[in-house]
């Protein structure tokens, strides 16, 4: 395991520990997530920016890794 693959590990888990917290329920959430944003609960937007964020880290990490085994395969025909 490298050290680009710890920090992706510790990335990922600090990004989801507010979800953790929100979904352990009310009494843990933080007050401020009780609130509207334009009509939409707080709540519905924090989940959808956890889910794009989710969604980019999840496109670099495979773009990551493509990188990764096309220079391993480089360096096997060179």
């Amino acid at each position: 395991m490298s050290r680009s693959d710890v920090f992706c590990i510790v990335l990922v888990v600090v990004i989801l520990t507010p979800l953790v917290i929100v979904q352990a329920g009310p009494g843990f959430a933080p007050a401020w997530f009780d609130r509207d944003l334009a009509g939409v609960p707080v709540t519905v937007c924090a989940t959808a920016l956890w889910f794009v964020a989710m969604m980019l880290l999840a496109w670099r990490f495979a773009a990551a890794k493509t990188r990764a085994a096309k220079a391993d395969s480089d360096k096997g025909e060179a």
